[in-house]
């Protein structure tokens, strides 16, 4: 009996990147147009947020997973930028935990390059000190790489951090110019 290949129908994170090269289709133009916004943002100090609207199912998510794994099979790119795809479905109640999601997500590809931050400063701290602490410890292991975060569900994101944790997150974008986003949302939200 031949072998058949896995093809995740929501989920293409979980699906060989050759596979889902093979199978993309109508979208290419907008692949390469996003993955030379990428590739500048990674590059220089210009930082572009994409992001794709649309209902479940309608190849959002395949469009990340080929821009991720382009990225990653540039030799170009591979010491200047860090990406930290955030796992699906996980609730973030506030800015600090939402970098703390950052700082799992690249501790999970990169390993010891970004070990858990020193649990003395974060543990029994408030919010404000573990926002600070949080940014600090990403900052200066990201050194002088760019850090593109990769968000599905940006709708849902937003609505669990809320006014204050949405101006949080603009207001680090706009403060260190190092961070990029490539989201995904099921539909516009006023964040």
């Amino acid at each position: 009996m031949a072998h058949r290949a896995f093809v995740s129908r929501f989920s293409p994170n979980r699906t060989d990147p050759e596979l889902l090269e093979a199978i993309f289709v109508q979208r290419e133009q907008l692949a390469r147009l996003w993955l030379e916004q990428l590739r500048d943002n990674i590059l220089t100090g210009t930082k572009h947020h994409l992001l794709a609207i649309g209902p479940r199912g309608c190849g959002k998510s395949h469009l990340v997973s080929i821009l991720i794994h382009r990225l990653k099979s540039d030799p170009t790119l591979l010491e200047a930028v860090r990406i930290a795809r955030l796992p699906e479905d996980e609730t973030t109640p506030s800015f600090w935990k939402f970098l703390l999601r950052i700082l799992r997500a690249l501790n999970t590809d990169y390993g010891d390059e970004f070990p858990p931050p020193p649990r003395d400063q974060i543990e029994n701290a408030a919010d404000e000190r573990l926002t600070a602490v949080l940014s600090a410890y990403l900052l200066r292991k990201l050194g002088t790489r760019s850090l593109l975060v990769v968000v599905e569900n940006l709708d849902d994101v937003l609505r669990g951090l809320k006014d204050e944790g949405q101006k949080r997150w603009r207001a680090f974008l706009q403060e260190h110019a190092v961070a990029a986003t490539l989201a995904t949302s099921q539909q516009l939200t006023s964040g």
